[in-house]
């Protein structure tokens, strides 16, 4: 009897153990970089970024046909921190894109999209008629910080993909087998879309229904833990 009492004491004990969840520091300064070019066929033309310290501003970077926005604010007045990317035409009478990231009064946020993505991950928005691309990411504590336990170096900078966001089938297989693919997608219709382990989506057209996932069996160890979907 004496030893199951103790015995029962040592299960409660362990079940009541709390796990204190240890939040990020707030980051000195945050930081948005912007790549332009006027095709999705042309490489990068231009690289421009833009720092926030930990007080409300507003910035915008403005290209040929594009204007990038960011607003920062700290929440000291509402308790509502945030930051604010939105993607325009010149006259800021058009928007092509905008996202809000609400961020804790005291703590983050933290990186963690591989490839210097920051916390934002790599997004793309693009003009309605020239077709022009805007690629945009943001990272806290400075450019290119690392994610938590990875083996990147801090001082790395983010790159953008190189790759267009549609590509011919002979290149969607060449991209397959370089193993920076996460995610392989295979419509009916046999549009088939390559999500990249920074986020980037590839699209393509697949000559036969299942001849991507051929490919990721002809690819073997650099395609061994791709996720595949069909729809």
């Amino acid at each position: 009897m004496r030893k199951l009492f103790i015995l029962l004491v040592l299960v409660l004990t362990a079940c009541s153990g709390v796990t204190d969840t240890v939040l990020p520091p707030k980051p000195d300064t945050i930081t948005c970089v912007t790549a332009y070019r006027a095709s999705v066929d042309q490489p990068i033309e231009q690289e421009r970024s833009i720092t926030f310290a930990d007080s409300d501003a507003e910035e915008s970077v403005r290209f040929t046909d594009m204007v990038f926005h960011a607003t920062y604010s700290t929440g000291e007045v509402d308790n509502e921190r945030a930051l604010r990317l939105w993607v325009s035409d010149l006259g800021d009478s058009s928007v092509y894109q905008t996202q809000l990231y609400q961020l804790d009064p005291g703590s983050g946020p933290q990186n963690q999209f591989r490839g210097g993505h920051g916390f934002t991950g790599l997004n793309y928005s693009y003009h309605p008629v020239s077709n022009a691309e805007l690629q945009f990411w943001c990272t806290a504590a400075g450019e290119g910080a690392p994610i938590p336990g990875s083996t990147e170096s801090e001082n790395e900078p983010p790159v953008p993909t190189s790759y267009p966001n549609e590509v011919d089938w002979g290149t969607a297989v060449e991209i397959l087998n370089t193993g920076e693919v996460e995610v392989v997608t295979q419509l009916h219709s046999l549009d088939v879309t390559l999500t990249m382990k920074d986020g980037a989506e590839i699209h393509t057209v697949e000559p036969g229904i299942d001849a991507i996932f051929q490919e990721v069996e002809r690819c073997g160890q650099p395609c061994a833990e791709i996720v595949v979907a069909t729809e």
